[in-house]
């Protein structure tokens, strides 16, 4: 079930560029980031007696949109660093993405520590899919902190 997702991943590297220029950085993070939360929360509606078509295409779509936005996100990060603090930044991207995660883990045990509390037996579904997914789809809100004008260097620079 992971092909889906990579097929979709690398299919995605090469239209990144010209959503990039069509959308900008910030209404192509805020609709990917919540295009990626939405295909997070419908997997609460899948089930293994399902077609197989029907599991799979969510799958590549979330693979597409996770590598759209990973894609954007590193450019926009390190695009105005020189030569002189390119390894800095490049530094401070691999720590800011290791705290990330960390707090994502943090939150996650403290969810699943509510859900466990709860009587439904299905509390790891919940989490997986639901909260997830809500999680996501609410921190697209925070991109649109983005000022329009962010990553318009980027996405006017003419190739020599």
């Amino acid at each position: 079930m992971m092909a889906p997702m990579a097929i979709g991943s690398i299919s995605a590297k090469s239209v990144v560029t010209k959503i990039l220029t069509q959308y900008g950085y910030k209404k192509t993070f805020f609709t990917i980031t919540f295009i990626i939360g939405l295909i997070i929360t419908q997997f609460s509606l899948q089930s293994p007696n399902m077609p197989i078509y029907v599991l799979i295409i969510p799958l590549f779509l979330l693979g597409s949109a996770m590598s759209t936005q990973f894609t954007a996100m590193n450019t926009l990060t390190l695009a105005d660093l020189t030569e002189n603090n390119a390894i800095s930044g490049n530094s401070m991207l691999a720590v800011t993405q290791q705290l990330a995660i960390s707090f994502g883990i943090a939150s996650s045990a403290a969810i699943l520590r509510f859900y466990e509390s709860l009587p439904y037996d299905d509390y790891i579904d919940n989490f997986h899919y639901i909260t997830i997914g809500i999680i996501t789809l609410s921190s697209s809100l925070i991109l649109l902190l983005l000022q329009q004008e962010d990553g318009q260097n980027l996405i006017n620079k003419k190739d020599p």
